[in-house]
């Protein structure tokens, strides 16, 4: 038993040469026309898309310095609440301290001290 597809009928090997490289000419250029062309317009959409889009490349890496500015900013203020945490510990702990900073930021002097002002 024996198959017949419909293009049985047809045997490439009968046509002459001249007539299959004109045949692949056409269809080369036909693949390049519909098949090649639309496929670099997408992939060249894509890239083009991918880079500059609202989520693109150029967004995503200006979204990494922003985090790390804020991580930084964050280890910033640890390091300041660190340093105020201490300072207020040294406030309870000591009279020294208390009367250094009373001094300074409100002004006070104990009796029998002469203040003498710089300008």
């Amino acid at each position: 038993m024996k198959f017949r597809s419909e293009f049985s009928h047809l045997n490439l090997f009968r046509f002459p040469s001249n007539f299959l490289k004109l045949t692949l000419g056409v269809m080369n250029s036909q693949y390049r026309l519909f098949v090649r062309l639309p496929l670099w317009v997408c992939l060249g959409l894509l890239c083009f898309m991918g880079t500059f889009s609202k989520r693109g490349l150029l967004d995503w890496r200006r979204m990494i310095e922003q985090n790390d500015k804020l991580e930084q900013k964050i280890s910033e203020m640890a390091q300041q609440r660190v340093f105020i945490e201490r300072q207020i510990e040294s406030f309870k702990s000591s009279k020294d301290e208390q009367e250094r900073v009373v001094r300074q930021v409100l002004g006070y002097i104990k009796p029998h001290e002469t203040v003498i002002e710089f300008q």
